[in-house]
């Protein structure tokens, strides 16, 4: 039992570059910030379901997640890359909650709604289609795009909303080690990704500390 146990750990490409190197430092750091990446997505669901309110919650970027997830997990197999499976399963439940109470209690527009559908179409032809990296890397793409306009939101509406500050400080720590630990493995997709998500969570956390925190009285 102890060498099946070992001969499945050792299949994976992050598991056989551990040892007395970066990037094992790299991959400890990463595995506590993806656990303290599980926890912001539970206290973003947590914030919307209490509230019952999505307000200034970003629908496109939280739509793009709850398709990247699991496609990250299916990446993460095709590449024998044991911390891309747990990422991607561990954090499908936390998005999917978060995405139904967007759609529940966030008044969409009709393109905004489009976007939903496309996205879980394309969910769809990665799981029944031959090419999981590609588009992975489009949606990774589309992900960081989402993700630059979310200040724009926060500017725009000058309310926090239900976006949470913990949300935001914890996943730009999460994909800063794995924008490194991508380089380690060679894994370019995810690298580029990681790295435009921590770079756009940069002016997302200054639009949220600059705005209000509530929202303001309506004139008589």
């Amino acid at each position: 039992m102890p060498n099946s146990v070992i001969l499945f750990f050792d299949q994976f490409t992050d598991i056989q570059n551990l040892g007395l190197n970066g990037f094992t430092i790299n991959f400890i750091l990463m595995v506590i910030t993806s656990i303290l990446g599980c926890y912001a997505y539970y206290r973003q669901a947590a914030k919307v379901w209490d509230a019952r309110s999505a307000k200034s919650v970003n629908v496109v970027i939280f739509a793009c997640m709850a398709t990247l997830f699991p496609l990250f997990a299916l990446q993460g197999v095709e590449r024998s890359e044991l911390v891309s499976i747990v990422q991607g399963v561990s954090r499908i439940p936390f998005s999917f909650a978060i995405m139904i109470g967007i759609l529940k209690f966030k008044d969409l527009s009709r393109w905004e709604m489009l976007i939903c559908g496309g996205f879980f179409a394309a969910l769809v032809q990665a799981y029944f289609g031959d090419n999981v990296e590609a588009t992975f890397s489009a949606f990774g793409v589309i992900g960081v795009i989402a993700s630059a306009f979310w200040p724009f939101e926060l500017r725009r509406t000058g309310l926090r909303g239900e976006a949470s500050l913990p949300f935001m400080l914890i996943i730009g720590a999460s994909t800063a080690s794995w924008t490194v630990y991508a380089a380690a493995v060679d894994n370019a997709p995810l690298m580029w990704m990681s790295l435009g998500f921590t770079l756009t969570m940069i002016p997302t956390i200054y639009f949220w500390w600059k705005a209000s925190p509530s929202t303001p009285p309506t004139s008589a």
